[in-house]
C-alpha cells in the first residue's frame, strides 16, 4: 500500500473524514525534522481549506510549529473533493499517521 494510501486510511479511519464526531474536521499528523515531535493538526472544512484552481477539490497551505521546539513545518496539501488527501509537500517535517501520532501521546490519568 503507498504512503498515501495508509495515510489516508489512518487519517480518516473507515467512516471518512467526519468519523471523529466533528463534521468540519480533517486531521493531519506531522512530525518536526529537528525535535521529532509528532503534532496533530486540525483543520477546519470551511475556513482552512480552500478550493483548488481547477474546482476539483481544495488545498491548504500551513505553518505549523509544535510546543517542544520553534521551528516550523511548512505543509502544502491538497484534497479531492471528498476530502481525501491526494498530494503532499512538507518542509521541516514529514507526515505520519493517526497510529504513530496516537503511539507518542502519554496517557493523562
Amino acid at each position: 500500500m503507498s504512503f498515501l494510501g495508509r495515510l489516508f486510511g489512518s487519517l480518516f479511519g473507515s467512516g471518512g473524514p467526519s468519523s471523529s464526531g466533528d463534521p468540519n474536521a480533517v486531521y493531519i499528523h506531522v512530525r518536526c525534522r529537528f525535535c521529532k515531535e509528532a503534532v496533530r493538526v486540525r483543520l477546519n472544512r470551511t475556513s482552512d481549506l480552500s478550493p483548488a484552481e481547477d474546482g476539483d477539490g481544495f488545498v491548504v497551505r500551513k505553518s505549523i510549529v509544535g510546543q517542544k521546539c520553534f521551528r516550523r513545518i511548512e505543509v502544502d496539501l491538497a484534497f479531492d473533493r471528498n476530502y481525501r488527501l491526494v498530494s503532499e509537500d512538507v518542509s521541516g517535517g514529514t507526515m505520519i499517521t493517526a497510529e504513530e501520532w496516537q503511539a507518542e501521546q502519554v496517557p493523562t490519568s
